[in-house]
C-alpha cells in the first residue's frame, strides 16, 4: 500500500473527500486518522471501515493495527450478508481539558 501521506497531504485529502474522519492504513499494522483539520487519536469507524477494506481485498482475518492510542484488534469474517467485523473498544482516558481548547 505504500507510505503514510504526510500530515498536510491527509488533511487535504479528507476535507476534499467530503466524509471525515479518514484513515490511512498503508498497511495491516500502522493507521492514522485525520479530520479535514487536524490529525486524531481514534476513530472506531474509521478502524472498522478499513479492516472490512482490507478483508475485501484479500483473505478475512483478525487485523491488529497500531493507532496513536495503541494496539486495536479487529476481527473480520465474511458471511452470506458480506464481510463482518468486531472490536472490544479501546480504554478511554480521563484526563484534564487544556485551556487552549477553550479559546476562541
Amino acid at each position: 500500500m505504500g507510505e503514510l501521506p504526510g500530515t498536510d497531504t491527509a488533511a487535504f485529502r479528507c476535507a476534499d473527500s467530503g466524509r471525515p474522519p479518514t484513515s490511512f492504513a498503508p498497511s495491516s499494522v500502522g493507521i492514522r486518522y485525520f479530520s479535514p483539520t487536524a490529525e486524531v487519536p481514534f476513530c472506531g469507524h474509521a478502524t472498522i471501515a478499513t479492516a472490512v477494506a482490507l478483508a475485501d481485498r484479500g483473505e478475512a482475518k483478525t487485523f491488529l493495527f497500531e493507532t496513536p492510542i495503541g494496539e486495536v484488534k479487529i476481527e473480520t469474517q465474511r458471511t452470506a450478508a458480506g464481510t463482518m467485523a468486531s472490536f472490544t473498544s479501546v480504554e478511554p482516558r480521563v484526563g484534564r481539558w487544556r485551556s487552549q481548547c477553550f479559546s476562541a
